[in-house]
């Protein structure tokens, strides 16, 4: 049997994704994670945060600390009401802009 390794794997792909879905600025997200902006930059990079700033990133997005580590999940974390509703908006939002280019292309479609 493998022996399963716990690598850290493109954390900062998965940072880097969760800070522009959350449709905020650099300055606003590093003042509601309590870290500098310069490390909000290094995160997105290549740099792996400390274990308290890791645990913010956690909890402000509702993720798992293992899927920002791994992008591997074993199970699911509880989703704050707060957190739900911001995601839930969130979605609604993109619902509306994929609509949106769905009839754009419609109408160019209808151009040939």
């Amino acid at each position: 049997m493998q022996e399963k390794k716990c690598t850290i794997v493109n954390f900062s792909l998965r940072f880097k994704s969760l800070c522009e879905s959350s449709g905020k600025t650099q300055k606003e997200l590093a003042k509601a994670l309590e870290i500098s902006e310069s490390a909000l930059v290094n995160y997105k990079k290549d740099r792996v945060p400390e274990a308290d700033a890791l645990l913010k990133i956690s909890n402000y997005f509702a993720v798992s600390l293992e899927w920002l580590l791994t992008g591997e999940e074993s199970e699911l974390k509880s989703v704050p009401e707060q957190s739900a509703s911001v995601w839930k908006v969130r979605a609604e939002e993109a619902e509306k802009k994929i609509l949106a280019m769905k009839a754009g292309l419609q109408a160019f479609i209808k151009k040939f």
